[in-house]
């Protein structure tokens, strides 16, 4: 049996990366594709432009027997690996990246929210049924899976799959491995810190939010019944426990179309946190992505956005809110997230 079970492991650990790439390791790992190749012969195309021996192109995609190629028009075609000194170029990119850095990949991305940044850029222009973007464009990055990053389209709440070769997601995450993952950057808090407002609807800043180690979102409103039965129970448990812990981060995020509902809201209460009005929280695709079908709702996350506990699953299973608050609790009574 212990044999057995010896061999299973074995099985299920994964390969070490190869010091030198040959093709077949290219095939479904764009984290090893060079992000650029140089041509190395003419192309003439029937439309009359023409792409030069010598020219840089970006590499989109590799079937394992030819390469997907976009010229600096944003011109797409297929080579040979050998036309654009694909495997020299992965290699030479390979060599350049530590042994942390060679471990990034798909899989590894999808499992790992230190390693997402608040925003990637397109490096391939995009059209589709949303609208049409260049190349460059900054945008929010929603999640990621083996499939590819899901990206919020710019002022819209429409979402977005792309390949990973569309952004610079993979080159992002090979930096940010490099970190200690208590120095990555915080996506909660990039996201929250251009939002937020205090009780007066004046910006809100916080030189400490990126070295927030827990963040609660309430989401309520004024006009909410049960959030006004909820919020004084929540309100007298933060009294009590922010002074001694600033590793906490609280901030309303408001169901009140207007924002000065949601100020009467936070005045009344006396809650001593700041908020995101509604109008905001609507165009933030990562902070809208907690919400829930009801409020009140209570929802733990850390700072790179996994929750740690919820009033409401998304899945209509629900509970009472002050069942979050004594999680939270728990969590900062933790001796791991003393400061």
């Amino acid at each position: 049996m212990a044999g057995l079970i010896w061999g299973c492991l074995a099985v299920a650990a994964p390969a070490a990366p190869p010091e030198v790439l040959s093709a077949p390791d290219l095939v479904n790992h764009p984290d090893r594709w060079p992000a650029s190749v140089t041509l190395q012969r003419d192309y003439k195309f029937t439309n009359g432009p023409v792409a030069h021996q010598g020219d840089k192109v970006r590499v989109i995609q590799f079937d394992g027997t030819h390469v997907t190629l976009l010229t600096s028009g944003n011109i797409r075609f297929s080579v040979t690996p050998e036309e654009c000194g694909f495997l020299d170029a992965a290699n030479q990119a390979w060599a350049a990246l530590t042994p942390a850095q060679r471990a990034v990949d798909p899989a590894s991305i999808s499992a790992d929210l230190s390693l997402w940044p608040p925003r990637v850029a397109l490096t391939t222009p995009v059209n589709c049924s949303f609208g049409a973007l260049p190349a460059g464009t900054e945008m929010g990055l929603v999640s990621v899976s083996i499939k590819g990053p899901v990206i919020a389209w710019p002022n819209s709440p429409n979402r977005l799959t792309v390949n990973f070769g569309m952004t610079d997601l993979l080159a992002r995450a090979q930096q940010a491995v490099l970190l200690d993952p208590d120095k990555r950057p915080s996506r909660i808090a990039a996201a929250l810190q251009p939002l937020l407002v205090d009780a007066d609807g004046k910006p809100y800043h916080d030189d400490h939010l990126d070295d927030k180690k827990f963040f609660a979102f309430y989401f309520g409103a004024n006009w909410c019944a049960p959030c006004h039965a909820f919020s004084p129970g929540f309100v007298k448990f933060l009294d009590a426990t922010m002074p001694q812990h600033p590793e906490l981060a609280v901030v309303l995020m408001s169901n009140d179309p207007l924002l000065a509902q949601t100020l009467t809201y936070m005045r009344d209460e006396k809650m001593p946190f700041p908020a995101v009005s509604q109008k905001d929280l609507l165009q933030s695709s990562l902070l809208s992505s907690y919400a829930a079908k009801m409020i009140p709702h209570l929802i733990i996350v850390d700072r790179f956005g996994r929750v740690l506990a919820t009033s409401d699953d998304a899945s209509g299973n629900r509970s009472d809110p002050m069942d979050t608050v004594a999680a939270l609790g728990k969590m900062l009574a933790a001796p791991t997230v003393q400061m």
